[in-house]
């Protein structure tokens, strides 16, 4: 009897701090809920010798998701698992320099941890609490617990972990030529997790560029970038070979080409597939500590290298305002909202000194900024991207030259008609047009398993 009493009053405790760290993060939780889940814990503490492990498990997996949930705010998925495995190093990055936003998932952690060890001195064994509960009733409890608690989802989430399909769209594509000659420099900057919100808009009103929002081709790097620089708006069409490559299409039309990145080579491995790169005459590739301190103006030392007495297409792919958001020079903050919000200020001086640079020459140029995606970055609490939320897939987007555009290119609406342009402004069509009457906005995985949005004009 002893015993038992000891089984149900650990199984409570135990309950407790499971689905109350919840609570704290997931208001829905009811008190039926509550009390499934504790029949479960109880149920397991007197069929399993050694319960402690039981509770161990299910409050590794709670930490998982609480953490994820602090950042996210909102429950994890089998592509959140995927993007972390594939990304393991831009998410540790990014847990340490901002670990103040997790001491309460880490501290109910702790709790539990502690709580398992006073309950390490207690042998729990199997006795008559078992026959409280019928066998059949822990396989109903398993199911209800998926969606009651935030620690065992992870485990369904696990469960139905995308993989690797054969689903692409392989097509053999009719290659295309210029019908044009253009003797111009364009210079496309690839900016980094730049949102369009409020103080984005006033400091694209201040560079007197034409600018206007328009929507990303995916909601992460890996899938945006491809798509954008191979003029595609499906992933599955995305292929290492594509006739619609941007490279491929400016060495077509005797443009120099240069691809220089303020991101690693490990951050950049799924794109190189799709630059084809033996068109890229410049390659340069950046790390972090590489950077430091200057950061993304290191992009400008790296154009002024460049002769583009020639004409030139250019592509600078800046690290800007990724996570987390400490790439720029002066003070940082404790902040993350603030630091992103320097980023952004940062970004913008960049954008100035580029376009003074480009001024001073004789050549004629194009000069084109859009981010690859937005950012939440403490909206609601909220953090990062990989999600179909209109502050991740809302981008800005400006364009300035010192020749006579189309006036019908600030009809863009999109990463795709963007590269449209792109398209044009190598030479490749007579008359720039735009007859889309919807944008694909793709996930984060080229498979397309975690879905794509439709957004009509």
């Amino acid at each position: 009897m002893k015993n038992s009493i000891k089984t149900v009053i650990y199984s409570l405790i135990v309950t407790m701090l499971l689905l109350g760290s919840d609570y704290l993060i997931n208001t829905q939780i009811s008190l039926f809920s509550i009390l499934l889940f504790f029949m479960l814990i109880l149920y397991l503490a007197t069929f399993f010798k050694n319960a402690k492990y039981i509770y161990l498990i299910i409050a590794i997996f709670g930490l998982i998701h609480h953490i994820f949930f602090s950042y996210f705010q909102r429950l994890m998925s089998s592509a959140d698992v995927y993007n972390f495995f594939t990304h393991i190093n831009e998410t540790f990055e990014t847990l340490f320099a901002l670990s103040s936003l997790f001491l309460l998932p880490i501290g109910v952690f702790l709790t539990v941890l502690i709580t398992l060890w006073l309950l390490n001195k207690i042998k729990i064994k199997k006795h008559s609490l078992a026959i409280w509960i019928k066998y059949p009733l822990l396989f109903i409890l398993l199911y209800v617990n998926l969606n009651t608690n935030m620690g065992l989802k992870v485990l369904d989430t696990f469960s139905v972990l995308p993989m690797a399909t054969n689903t692409k769209i392989l097509t053999e594509e009719t290659p295309i030529y210029p019908v044009r000659e253009e003797d111009i420099n364009i210079i496309l900057i690839l900016g980094e997790s730049m949102k369009y919100n409020n103080y984005v808009e006033k400091k694209l009103k201040k560079q007197k560029h034409f600018y206007k929002k328009i929507y990303a081709g995916a909601t992460n790097t890996d899938i945006s970038l491809p798509l954008l620089l191979n003029m595609k708006n499906n992933t599955l069409k995305l292929q290492p070979n594509n006739q619609t490559n941007l490279f491929k299409l400016a060495k077509k039309s005797n443009f120099t080409t240069a691809f220089i990145s303020m991101q690693s080579e490990n951050s950049l491995r799924y794109i190189k597939p799709y630059l084809q790169l033996h068109h890229v005459d410049t390659y340069k590739s950046f790390g972090k500590n590489e950077a430091k301190p200057k950061f993304d103006f290191f992009l400008l030392n790296e154009l002024e290298k460049l002769d583009i007495e020639k004409k030139s297409f250019v592509v600078l792919q800046q690290i800007g305002q990724h996570s987390p958001y400490k790439f720029f020079e002066g003070k940082k903050s404790n902040n993350p909202s603030i630091n992103y919000q320097k980023s952004v200020d940062y970004s913008f001086e960049f954008y100035s000194q580029i376009y003074t640079y480009l001024i001073q020459g004789q050549k004629p140029f194009v000069l084109i900024y859009t981010s690859d995606h937005g950012e939440f970055s403490g909206e609601n609490d909220r953090y990062g991207h990989n999600s179909f939320e209109s502050l991740i897939y809302e981008v800005p987007m400006f364009i300035t030259s010192n020749i006579a555009l189309p006036t019908n290119y600030q009809q863009i609406k999109s990463h795709y008609e963007l590269s449209q342009f792109l398209v044009y402004l190598l030479g490749y069509k007579e008359k720039l047009i735009f007859n889309d009457t919807k944008t694909i906005v793709n996930g984060t995985m080229l498979t397309r398993e975690d879905g794509f949005i439709i957004i009509k004009y």
